[in-house]
């Protein structure tokens, strides 16, 4: 393995996951205004439509007295790989 370059790619892989993250609070923030601006209504521009629908919450499973005896990992997908790169030294 080339370390150099695992180093590299790791390096820019944080890069981009700090990017992400700060372009995912900025637009939490410009949503925020958004609907601020629109008064909390939905509402069509003149190149774009900012849409507010509701949906229903997920299902607290432990709260069902029903399920308690029943093992709910036989109804689980299969498993799924995540990788997740962390910064241990700044250079």
């Amino acid at each position: 393995m080339d370390i150099q370059m695992w180093e590299q790619k790791a390096k820019e892989l944080h890069h981009l996951e700090k990017l992400k993250n700060e372009c995912a609070a900025r637009a939490q923030e410009i949503k925020k205004e958004l609907i601020h601006l629109s008064g909390g209504q939905s509402y069509r521009g003149e190149n774009f439509v900012f849409t507010c629908h509701m949906r229903r919450g997920p299902i607290d499973y432990k709260r069902i007295p029903e399920l308690r005896s029943i093992d709910l990992d036989r109804y689980r997908k299969s498993y799924v790989t995540a990788w997740k790169l962390e910064c241990v030294r700044k250079k």
